[in-house]
């Protein structure tokens, strides 16, 4: 495994963090990754999604994660603008077992951007590196929402446009 994304064969001006593709190498999942707390809630997930909708910067594909260091948040592709998030989970768990966490004057700290880490945690779980660990909230995310079949097999993308 590299950890250089190859070049997305997608096509559209849109950017994402993360674009996940399934063994066919379909567009399955575009993840926007923001690194601040500032969208901690399901009303402003809501909110950023919905503005991304309104300007034409979300892609037309079958999920839309937004993943910050305190929340992920899913919606399948067809839900409407307006729509809450279907699926939340803590991010706490992927951070802590892909990053390095220590605390500095009593805040905790991460070593490694949050970007490279939720990379790193789909290409694992789509190239078959990793399995869906039952006990984890962001796992069952997957599960339930029927992604994890859809990404098995496939392959993720860097800081792409599509």
């Amino acid at each position: 495994m590299s950890a250089h994304p190859r070049q997305s064969t997608a096509m559209s001006t849109a950017p994402a963090d993360i674009a996940v593709f399934s063994k066919d190498r379909r567009l399955a999942l575009i993840v926007d990754i923001r690194n601040s707390g500032l969208y901690a809630t399901d009303s402003l997930a809501a909110g950023l999604r919905r503005t991304l909708v309104k300007h034409e910067l979300l892609p037309d594909t079958p999920f839309f994660m937004l993943a910050t260091p305190i929340q992920i948040f899913l919606w399948r592709g067809d839900a409407d603008p307006e729509a809450f998030p279907e699926y939340s989970a803590s991010a706490k768990p992927i951070l802590d077992s892909y990053g390095s966490g220590f605390t500095h004057r009593g805040e905790s700290v991460r070593c490694g951007a949050p970007e490279i880490i939720f990379y790193f945690w789909l290409m694992d779980l789509a190239n078959g590196v990793r399995t869906l660990l039952p006990d984890s909230p962001a796992d069952r995310v997957l599960a339930e929402s029927g992604l994890y079949k859809q990404i098995q097999g496939g392959t993720a993308d860097f800081d792409v446009s599509l």
